[in-house]
């Protein structure tokens, strides 16, 4: 455990290093963030998509049980927001990708 937490510290100190040596190339940095983040919504929309329509049907049939047909749709909806919500690039922060009781806001 020692010795994993000297490596850690020593990449650590290399980012550092890295980080504040010239030139800095802010430029290409954003363009790699636009490339990785924006141009991946595709990609978390057909997820999202498929996602929904197998959670749906299988919904539908639970819900057919209890005569609760009507609810499939705000389930859905809700359950893709709060599963996938965390992979779309608007939402990236550290507080989005922590676990459930580990975040600072919301319920």
């Amino acid at each position: 455990m020692v010795l994993d937490l000297g490596a850690i510290f020593t990449l650590f100190l290399q980012f550092v290093s890295w980080v504040v040596r010239p030139p800095s190339e802010i430029r290409n940095i954003v363009k790699q963030m636009e490339e990785v983040g924006i141009r991946s919504m595709p990609v978390v929309l057909v997820t999202a998509t498929f996602t929904g329509m197998v959670l749906a049907l299988q919904s539908y049939s639970g819900f057919q049980r209890f005569g609760a047909t009507s609810l499939v749709g705000s389930v859905v909806a809700l359950s893709i927001t709060r599963e996938l919500g965390r992979c779309s690039p608007g939402s990236w922060s550290p507080a989005a990708s922590a676990p459930p009781w580990r975040r600072s806001w919301g319920p």
